[in-house]
């Protein structure tokens, strides 16, 4: 797999309007193994007050669209001594999921690339190294077309248009 060098977005943003659902469309996954048959990848962000850190559960179907859930943990914060755009995070997953309840003792790189700055509809984040990314909405379902400037720029930045999966999402029938 060839690697990227990537940055951090060089715009302003706040990290608390980022808080919520938020829904994968195309990623290059994490971890093959856990993620590879994931389908409705759903990352939400809840900002602790208390101790300045954003809590980030990640939940997908295995398998399926109604595969049974999966849920993994993470703390997260944003790097206020990097720059100060607000795109710079870092995140400790949690490996209870493995049987092992702690967070990972350092903190992993978490860049946003792109967002929406005025509604925040989009955000496209990934490793330094672009090992791994995320192209994320708010909206569960969208179209291609939507997608399609953020993709663009994806392949701007030397992302292997290759390695880049659809997450099937499907909202859930009333």
């Amino acid at each position: 797999a060839v690697m990227v060098r990537v940055q951090p977005a060089s715009i302003k943003i706040d990290p608390r309007r980022c808080m919520g659902d938020w829904y994968v469309q195309r990623f290059i996954p994490a971890s093959k193994w856990l993620e590879g048959p994931a389908h409705n990848g759903k990352e939400n962000y809840e900002y602790d007050e208390a101790k300045d850190r954003v809590k980030v559960t990640y939940t997908f179907n295995k398998g399926s669209l109604d595969g049974p859930v999966v849920t993994t943990y993470q703390r997260g914060y944003v790097r206020k001594d990097k720059g100060g755009y607000g795109t710079e995070w870092a995140v400790r997953p949690y490996l209870g999921f493995l049987g092992l309840p702690f967070h990972l003792p350092f903190s992993l790189s978490y860049y946003i690339l792109d967002i929406d700055p005025a509604d925040y509809s989009f955000l496209t984040c990934s490793a330094p190294d672009g090992s791994w990314m995320y192209v994320m909405t708010r909206a569960q379902e969208v179209d291609d077309a939507f997608l399609a400037p953020t993709l663009a720029k994806l392949s701007t930045l030397g992302f292997d248009m290759r390695q880049i999966r659809t997450m099937p999402q499907k909202a859930p029938s009333d």
